[in-house]
């Protein structure tokens, strides 16, 4: 009766291990000495859409594990089974569709009764978006120093030649220090503004007040606020003659869709050669009639705003990267044109807040397309 109770009690906490093992939001693999799969969890299997047959019994580091990481975590293995072992470390799996998955394992080594080891029991946490957004928060520490560092070292530059008197204020030369540190100062606080005004925007601190618009009156406010920048550019702006004399309505933030095509039709001016055009055209697509290689929300009617130049063009491994922050084309560039490398980063948090989508075609050489849609009304 005794040994029937020890053998229930086991079974019990058997049980309760693997319910534990079977729920838990956490990647479980049981490996036996020779480092084959005897054991995964369910949530292993759903993170790496895997079946259990297409795993047990198979080698862990020759399928699971990507090629450059294979010998390492084997080392890592082998020292699980020592005694003395180092129980967490972290490393990449392969899903069947070969995407990477960094999981931090903690370690169990497993014994026989006899206390030799019969394999190990590891228990990982899926830390890939952590991963990049630690990733993320490094490279965006490090673009912000560098581009703090060039308008700063600039004006500290320019504060040292007039201050110890190597440059007089009043010569030609001195006033022309002045502009570069005014220059530099001006780009200063466009980028801490650039700065601030995208972590309001992805934090959610500023609420879009949305109000029934006409698509006309934005497109002339916009090109009212760069036809300055334009006429000293020799760019010359052409607003579609239909565009004006549509009464395309919807609703949005009026202040922020006119701050989007104004940062559109500024890169087109910055990036266009004296002479040439800058087209701003807007039109209502109806859901069955797709007219661009990016499909509308088939739910609402989308506006679709198109900003297009005769630039330099954009090659085809950056139309998507651009819309980042300190994204550019070219950032020498950029900068000798009072780039940011934000501005397009704050056109699709705006238009993304709007539950619209923004894009780029290109031909290098021949000029680029800036397109976005926004639903004829948000609330449907």
């Amino acid at each position: 009766q005794e040994r029937t109770q020890l053998i229930a009690s086991l079974q019990e906490s058997e049980r309760r291990w693997r319910s534990l093992l079977e729920h838990v939001r956490l990647v479980v693999v049981g490996l036996d000495r020779q480092g084959k799969v005897e054991y995964v969890n369910p949530f292993f299997l759903e993170l790496t859409k895997y079946t259990e047959a297409e795993v047990l019994g198979k080698d862990w580091f020759e399928n699971f594990l990507p090629n450059s990481q294979q010998k390492s975590v084997q080392q890592y293995f082998q020292d699980i089974l020592d005694p003395d072992f180092q129980p967490h470390y972290q490393h990449s799996i392969l899903t069947k569709s070969k995407q990477e998955k960094i999981i931090a394992w903690n370690n169990t080594l497993l014994q026989n009764v006899q206390g030799e080891a019969i394999g190990t029991m590891s228990i990982g946490e899926d830390i890939t978006e952590r991963y990049a957004i630690e990733r993320m928060k490094d490279e965006f520490t490090s673009v912000v120093s560098h581009e703090l560092r060039t308008p700063l070292t600039s004006i500290h530059g320019a504060l040292n030649l007039l201050s110890t008197g190597l440059i007089q204020p009043q010569s030609e030369r001195g006033q022309r220090v002045i502009g570069i540190a005014a220059d530099s100062a001006e780009r200063l606080v466009r980028l801490v503004n650039d700065i601030l005004e995208l972590e309001r925007l992805e934090s959610g601190k500023i609420r879009l007040s949305k109000q029934p618009v006409n698509a006309a009156e934005l497109m002339v406010k916009a090109v009212d606020q760069v036809q300055v920048m334009a006429n000293r550019a020799g760019i010359k702006l052409e607003v579609s003659p239909q565009a004006i004399e549509s009464e395309i309505e919807f609703e949005a933030d009026s202040d922020r869709i006119i701050q989007v095509i104004t940062n559109l039709l500024s890169n087109g001016i910055k990036f266009s050669d004296r002479g040439s055009s800058l087209w701003l055209t807007v039109e209502l697509q109806q859901p069955e009639e797709p007219e661009t290689t990016s499909p509308p929300d088939p739910n609402s009617a989308m506006i679709l705003f198109t900003v297009k130049d005769q630039g330099r063009g954009i090659p085809a491994d950056k139309l998507e990267s651009i819309f980042g922050r300190f994204q550019q084309v070219d950032a020498s560039d950029a900068r000798k044109k009072g780039g940011t490398g934000l501005g397009l980063a704050i056109c699709r948090n705006i238009v993304e807040q709007h539950g619209g989508k923004i894009w780029v075609e290109s031909t290098v050489g021949e000029g680029s397309s800036f397109y976005f849609t926004l639903p004829e009304n948000h609330d449907n």
